[in-house]
């Protein structure tokens, strides 16, 4: 599965720099744009994948220093060029990004130097595409988050009152076992409009189809902030060797059912 599965993320590559090449001459240069980018996002993240080490960004920048976390040098000039396609991902598409419609500020030289900077990231990331063996984890292995922890993960109060939300409408619809939160926000590397992702265990997603599942998710939702969710069985969970699930079992932190914490001893007198 791990190397069908960087497979697929380089093959997703392939397909947007053969559209941005489609259109690199065409009326729509924003557009070039913007897969250039997907291009150079989505090889990189097949990198990440054959290492082990899925990454949920899209600035190509970050997955490069998530490579190097992993003992690959990564060249100066390959740096350099993440950081001149970056801006595309969003200022190719949204007029409040470039504060007009994005077509009016490409033009074909800027189209020629961004193919070059996705041409130099695809380059880096295909010399080091390997396949990398799995190494099962359980789902015990998932830790769980402690109240102390929880600013940490940028659960202040009212955020911890979306998640009690969250798991109060999904027991009405579903079996829950768990939800487990992964992502920035589990790794501690969020901002404060990160979204929310979150992986939910129920034996009821069983037959599911997955988007089916995801809206029973994102209907129970009130937070005032985006939320990505994966949704399993436990069997599915358990026995997938899929990167991201490897992912969720290796830095997830389990949010529902809470942790069980030990009530604090009654003391006696003379115990102090």
């Amino acid at each position: 599965m791990r190397r069908e599965e960087t497979k697929w993320w380089a093959e997703a590559a392939q397909t947007d720099w053969a559209v941005a090449e489609s259109l690199k001459d065409d009326a729509h240069l924003e557009t070039s744009a913007f897969h250039y980018q997907q291009a150079a996002e989505k090889i990189l993240k097949a990198v990440c994948v054959a290492h082990k080490r899925p990454a949920f960004t899209h600035v190509c920048v970050d997955l490069l220093e998530k490579i190097v976390s992993m003992g690959i040098e990564v060249p100066e000039e390959v740096f350099s060029a993440a950081r001149r396609l970056d801006p595309h991902y969003l200022n190719s598409r949204y007029p409040n990004r470039v504060s007009g419609p994005p077509s009016k500020f490409y033009d074909k030289s800027i189209i020629s130097e961004l193919r070059e900077c996705a041409k130099k990231l695809m380059s880096f990331a295909e010399s080091h595409l390997v396949a990398s063996r799995h190494s099962p984890d359980s789902l015990d292995s998932v830790r769980s988050v402690s109240p102390s922890h929880e600013a940490e993960l940028g659960l202040d109060p009212v955020h911890r009152e979306w998640i009690d939300d969250l798991v109060a409408g999904l027991q009405t619809k579903i079996d829950l076992h768990k939800v487990i939160l992964f992502g920035s926000r589990a790794e501690d590397d969020h901002v404060t409009w990160s979204d929310y992702d979150l992986c939910v265990i129920s034996p009821d997603f069983a037959g599911m189809a997955p988007f089916r599942r995801a809206e029973i998710v994102l209907g129970c939702w009130n937070g005032q902030r985006g939320l990505d969710a994966l949704c399993y069985t436990p069997d599915e969970f358990e026995q997938s060797d899929w990167s991201i699930v490897e992912e969720i079992k290796r830095t997830g932190v389990v949010l529902w059912p809470a942790p069980q914490i030990a009530p604090t001893p009654t003391l006696n007198k003379g115990d102090y």
